[in-house]
């Protein structure tokens, strides 16, 4: 069950864990130097050699312990051909990949610098000495079908500042074929044609000028970004898009300036990756370690509505879960992956991929949280609708009427007083 106690625990050892990139963000040993040479050039290294040095570094990790080591060692055999064979690093990537989801243990992948993921991380636990930043335009990009679709436009950045929409399929960047992170490389601060398409057959185009961040910080700009009210149905409402679960983030002091002046908050967990559940738990739910058992009400006092989905992970599904059992919230959306084991490690492999290794599981791990009201997205050609967000905004408006209907007859009572 979960005792208050011990999730309490659980957490410090998070957060420790999180504050540690300089044990985290081990370094490559020289025994990968012609990885670390290659660099994306996959073929100057084999695939055996770079796969025995990953199972170097995870054997050395909780990984096997938590997959069970007989387990681990049967999936490693089965695996190890169809991995050694692959003749590209995408293909390595993804065969290894396979090897871990067969594991059946979350925050266990390994990430190429090809990947929007793999700078996110980065930029979240900073190693000294390492470049940081990356050239971007705030697309915020899905494969489906073999085709790049905006999921997501990062706030404050070029690509949220022009006509692209949700949904657009990313069809080329200065002619060439769209591939995330890689097309916007040598182009920050120039001009570049982006070419889309809204709908089967027909494309458009729009100029962006690529800037260079950590995408760390540009989420948590972003944050800030996009944090605003929304009127709807007479009723004004506040909205943040939680790109990741911030330690101290100046998101929660915003929205609370803006509580006076809405009815109810949209929370909009849909994108990105988990983080910190401390500062969220106390904005919603109260005092971090009795939420368990004890339910309760933290800083934010008015209706909330909280839009989920596959990118709701690891410390926001800590989050959302609190928030429902308690009844603070409606879930509004599709489950959460049920991703939720503590961050045990990050290691490099030479200088174009990492490792992201489990530490231990929470009681939610496998579990996914579900939604109160189960609504899809269709996200290819969509144009920017977003049917999640309507009803999200639907069934906020309720929940702030009926929370006022509440309120009057104890008005009344103490108008009579």
């Amino acid at each position: 069950m979960y005792n208050s106690t011990t999730i309490r625990k659980r957490w410090h050892v998070a957060l420790v864990l999180a504050l540690l990139p300089g044990a985290l963000l081990a370094q490559p040993s020289s025994a990968m130097k012609p990885v670390a040479e290659a660099g994306a050039r996959f073929g100057r290294f084999s695939a055996p050699g770079r796969f025995a040095y990953v199972l170097t570094r995870i054997e050395t990790s909780r990984a096997p312990v938590l997959v069970g080591k007989e387990k681990w060692a049967s999936l490693v055999a089965k695996h190890t051909d169809a991995i050694n064979r692959t003749t590209t690093h995408a293909a390595f990537a993804a065969a290894v990949n396979d090897l871990f989801k067969d594991g059946g243990v979350s925050h266990f992948h390994y990430f190429m610098e090809d990947e929007w993921a793999y700078w996110h991380l980065l930029g979240a636990f900073k190693r000294d000495g390492r470049d940081v930043t990356v050239e971007h335009v705030g697309l915020y990009t899905q494969r489906i079908d073999e085709k790049w679709f905006v999921r997501a436009l990062v706030e404050g950045t070029p690509a949220a500042d022009s006509k692209i929409r949700t949904g657009d399929e990313v069809v080329s960047v200065a002619g060439e074929p769209f591939v995330p992170i890689v097309s916007w490389r040598g182009k920050a601060g120039k001009p570049v044609k982006v070419t889309l398409r809204r709908r089967p057959g027909e494309t458009y185009s729009v100029m962006l000028e690529p800037v260079r961040d950590s995408l760390y910080s540009q989420v948590e700009k972003a944050m800030i970004e996009s944090t605003h009210i929304i009127e709807h149905d007479g009723l004004r409402m506040a909205y943040t898009h939680g790109w990741m679960m911030l330690g101290d983030s100046p998101v929660y002091k915003l929205l609370l300036q803006l509580q006076p002046h809405v009815d109810g908050l949209l929370l909009d967990y849909r994108d990105g990756v988990g983080g910190s559940p401390y500062p969220a738990m106390r904005f919603l739910v109260g005092p971090a370690g009795q939420w368990a058992l004890d339910g309760g009400q933290g800083s934010w006092k008015k209706p909330v509505v909280t839009l989920i989905a596959d990118g709701t992970r690891s410390a926001k599904e800590l989050v959302v879960y609190a928030a429902k059992k308690a009844g603070i919230t409606t879930l509004v959306g599709t489950p959460t992956p049920g991703a939720v084991t503590a961050v045990g490690g990050i290691v490099d492999i030479g200088e174009d991929a990492m490792l992201l290794l489990p530490g231990f599981k929470f009681e939610l791990e496998g579990k996914p949280t579900l939604p109160d009201h189960h609504i899809e997205r269709d996200l290819p050609y969509c144009a920017g609708a977003d049917p999640q967000l309507d009803l999200a905004k639907e069934l906020l408006a309720k929940r702030i009427r009926k929370a006022n209907a509440a309120r009057e007859p104890e008005a009344a009572t103490v108008g009579a007083d």
